[in-house]
């Protein structure tokens, strides 16, 4: 397995494990590549959530716009704040439609995070998408859990 997969995947089992406390949030888990999957919906369930991190792969594509729509249709029966944390190494498929959605959704009080991994971001696009404030960028997935924990720190400040 690529070792950077691998990294990806530790990163994210230590926030669902370590880094955020499920006793009081859910978490769902979405991958996008040249489409998007639900892996994982809404849940406080570790087990199952370490369980989708496993199936979580990496191609060539990114398909940003599809899993930003199963993010807010996952999130749309919710009562609770509604946050969407999105960790990208490249540039959407399809920016301009993605801008769009992502505008609609934060209208409707949903936010949304990124945290970009890689030299070949398009920074500025990512900082237009959720706003420089809401956008972190790290140079590899050593990175990953710490701009985890700097995430949910920024959503904790904020609620």
């Amino acid at each position: 397995m690529d070792s950077d997969m691998e990294t990806a995947k530790g990163a994210c089992r230590r926030l669902v494990n370590e880094i955020i406390d499920l006793n009081l949030h859910r978490l769902g888990l979405i991958s996008f590549e040249s489409k998007a999957e639900l892996l994982c919906h809404l849940t406080q369930n570790k087990i199952e959530l370490n369980t989708q991190i496993n199936r979580i792969y990496a191609k060539n594509s990114t398909n940003m716009f599809e899993a930003l729509k199963f993010a807010c249709e996952e999130l749309k029966n919710s009562s609770a704040e509604k946050n969407i944390i999105i960790v990208t190494d490249g540039d959407p498929d399809d920016k301009p439609n993605t801008l769009k959605l992502a505008s609609k959704i934060q209208s409707q009080g949903i936010k949304i995070y990124a945290i970009a991994v890689g030299r070949y971001l398009d920074q500025d696009y990512l900082i237009e998408m959720v706003g420089k404030k809401k956008v972190f960028f790290i140079k590899n997935m050593n990175e990953l859990a710490n701009a985890f924990i700097k995430v949910i720190e920024e959503i904790q400040s904020i609620e």
